[in-house]
């Protein structure tokens, strides 16, 4: 009853358009979070599932396995934490299977006076900005499950589609559940006839398209994401990968907004990358640069990425780190 009571409170209010699938705009993937975020078109790997699936298709891998830890806008507010692990296992030179997820801790909200929720614009509070009706301390966590299947139409093209489910809690305030889908398309084209090794990719995304349901219906963060990429190799031991996005969210309407990312990665004989970008948004979003590195060693990968913007953006000074296995 009490929860009935606070969510009509807050339609009232009108404070639930808060989305509480927000953390999936947050790119788990610390290589290209390198390359400001400019994912779509970037070679296949093992977080290819939350940039475009159907990239695994032409990994000379046939197997990848990645774990990455983002601590998310701590420059603004210490605690909130991403946790991610993503995959793939290609069968043959057709069929490809990813598989991914996603913990995002946010940090614990102290109720007992009210001073700690104004993060949290649901929460229906009073002429005195407090907090209405008798809550517990609670820490909001949302979990994502991933699974996508990739396919090979012809040697030049590959397609997937991406199921996920995703569940919200915020203690005995509310859950919050939902279904999406994630449409994607990949193409690869060799230039050997101009440089042995090197080749251009294209890569489209329709992503987060799908339903909410549970204690309150909330839009999901639908995103639609364009990019190409150029891979070329540069002597033996030195190759470049150039990779750009160009993205607009639609929904929910009153977060529109258009994006272009710029990345670029140097690679070292395999074994050490250095990596760079800057990404642009309009009005409503924000522009910022990234650095990032990664080792390589026999089968073992480790990536740090670094987020630079300025006072005004809540990513500031955001770092990621990442372990990975391929065979």
């Amino acid at each position: 009853m009490k929860r009935i009571i606070i969510l009509t409170a807050s339609l009232l209010l009108g404070t639930t358009a808060v989305s509480a699938q927000e953390f999936l705009t947050v790119n788990p993937d610390v290589r290209t979070a390198g390359m400001a975020d400019a994912s779509v078109a970037a070679s296949g790997e093992a977080y290819s599932i939350f940039n475009n699936a159907a990239a695994s298709l032409f990994d000379y891998n046939r197997f990848q396995i990645g774990f990455s830890y983002t601590p998310w806008m701590n420059d603004v507010k210490s605690g909130t934490n991403m946790y991610s692990l993503g995959g793939f296992y290609s069968f043959n030179d057709k069929h490809s299977l990813a598989f991914g997820t996603r913990i995002f801790s946010e940090a614990k909200i102290e109720t007992a006076d009210g001073s700690s929720l104004g993060d949290y614009p649901f929460i229906p509070k009073d002429e005195n900005n407090q907090p209405i009706g008798d809550f517990a301390s609670f820490r909001p966590l949302s979990v994502s499950a991933d699974v996508a299947y990739a396919y090979m139409i012809n040697k030049y093209v590959g397609v997937s589609v991406t199921a996920r489910y995703i569940h919200s809690s915020f203690g005995d305030l509310f859950t919050n559940s939902a279904v999406d889908f994630d449409l994607a398309a990949y193409t690869q084209i060799p230039l050997n006839n101009m440089l042995d090794g090197a080749w251009v990719s294209a890569g489209l995304k329709l992503s987060d398209m799908g339903f909410s349901f549970g204690d309150g219906n909330y839009d999901l963060p639908m995103r639609a994401s364009v990019g190409a990429a150029i891979f070329a190799p540069i002597r033996d031991s030195h190759t470049l990968q150039g990779t750009v996005d160009l993205g607009y969210r639609f929904a929910p309407s009153t977060t529109k907004t258009f994006g272009l990312g710029i990345g670029a990665e140097y690679t070292l004989m395999q074994l050490l990358s250095l990596r760079a970008g800057y990404h642009v948004a309009d009005s409503k979003g924000y522009n910022y640069g990234t650095v990032g590195a990664g080792i390589r060693f026999m089968h073992l990968q480790v990536d740090f990425s670094y987020l630079l913007a300025g006072s005004a953006c809540p990513w500031r000074n955001t770092w990621r780190v990442g372990v990975g296995l391929n065979f």
